[in-house]
């Protein structure tokens, strides 16, 4: 009898763990996609800011960014900044697209992201300098440009639905020729100010709402 019921269990338990592993063969041999490592998600809205000098000018500059987060390590999303030199000669644009965020250590309440945005934008003289300079001429009005940007970003999880981030960032782009010239000098047109391109440092800070 407790043969038997000895036998009985032992034969249980095997064709517990033969099933068990035949169960754990047949998901690991499931196909897998892009999406099937995805255990948590969630995103965020956020305002920008940001400071640089450009030319001898101040620039200041604001916009947005929305991104949808993975596994609480990586967003993707797009972004828009827009920016403008409160000086004489004033210039001013914007750029924007696809942006991509390694996030590291999110649950830290001090942890640091790697942003990075690849697009396009446009930037040119405002008309208001050649209002209140009628002498001043520019050849062209405005360019479109490439634009690839990187940084660095401190962040603190201020509240579980709003992140507070600053840091450091490098702008790169493609060639310019916007030329401003006096045309009062026609003979040899001095240049007034030009802009070759927008590669520079940046600083700034965000604001970030959402779930994460």
């Amino acid at each position: 009898m407790s043969t038997k019921l000895f036998t009985t269990i032992f034969l249980c338990i095997f064709h517990f763990f033969v099933f068990a592993q035949k169960d754990s063969i047949q998901k690991n041999d499931e196909m897998r996609t892009i999406f099937s490592s995805i255990q948590t998600h969630g995103g965020y809205g956020a305002l920008c800011y940001r400071y640089e000098t450009f030319n001898d000018k101040d620039i200041f500059a604001n916009g947005g960014k929305f991104a949808w987060i993975i596994n609480r390590k990586f967003a993707i999303g797009v972004c828009g900044i827009g920016f403008n030199s409160n000086t004489s000669n004033s210039i001013a644009g914007g750029y924007g697209g696809l942006t991509l965020e390694p996030i590291f250590f999110s649950n830290s309440v001090v942890h640091f992201t790697l942003p990075t945005l690849i697009g396009a934008g446009g930037v040119g003289y405002r008309k208001s300098v050649f209002e209140n300079h009628p002498e001043l001429k520019t050849n062209r009005d405005a360019q479109a440009f490439f634009v690839a940007e990187t940084g660095i970003e401190i962040e603190v999880n201020v509240f579980k639905f709003l992140r507070f981030g600053c840091g450091g960032y490098y702008r790169y782009t493609s060639n310019l020729d916007i030329k401003l010239t006096n045309e009062l000098f026609a003979t040899h047109s001095p240049i007034v100010d030009e802009v070759k391109h927008l590669n520079n440092f940046l600083f700034g800070f965000c604001f970030k709402f959402g779930k994460f």
